[in-house]
């Protein structure tokens, strides 16, 4: 503001900075920001969560693409990929990894069904594996299936 002040007074602009008789608002009010956009299709490629925001869309808790709700996977079942069923799938972003129902052990997450009892890929039948090493833990029995528990 200071050096437009100065630019006015080496110019020799009397009203410069001042309210014109244009009826429109000083020069110096300074504008308000514009509202932000509301999340959706053509604000957001992930998925918009329940506040409004827009998700990057690949979390278990927050999954989704293309500006729609997003939605919660169930993590031992589904994992989330929300470009994974192809253009002939639409609304579908939490996916199993493998056919579960057909899976006895648990489903490791590039889609191979496996025993579930190694610490890498453990877990119960028709389920998607844990990586329970990540975790510091072990492969182990959990009420009637195998999980992470304390080594």
């Amino acid at each position: 503001m200071a050096v437009a002040a100065a630019a006015c007074v080496a110019l020799g602009i009397a009203a410069c900075g001042g309210r014109s008789d244009l009826g429109g608002p000083a020069a110096d009010a300074g504008a308000a920001d514009p509202p932000p956009s509301a999340c959706g299709p053509t604000t957001c490629a992930g998925c918009c969560d329940d506040a409004g925001a827009c998700q990057p869309g690949t979390a278990e808790s927050q999954c989704g693409a293309g500006g729609g709700a997003c939605q919660a996977c169930d993590p031992r079942y589904d994992v989330c990929n929300p470009r994974g069923g192809g253009p002939d799938v639409t609304d579908v972003v939490c996916w199993a990894p493998c056919p579960l129902r057909e899976c006895a052990g648990c489903c490791t997450l590039d889609g191979e069904c496996v025993g579930g009892a190694a610490d890498d890929a453990c877990g119960g039948p028709q389920r998607v594996c844990q990586d329970c090493a990540s975790r510091a833990m072990v492969c182990g029995a959990v009420e009637d299936a195998r999980g992470c528990v304390a080594p």
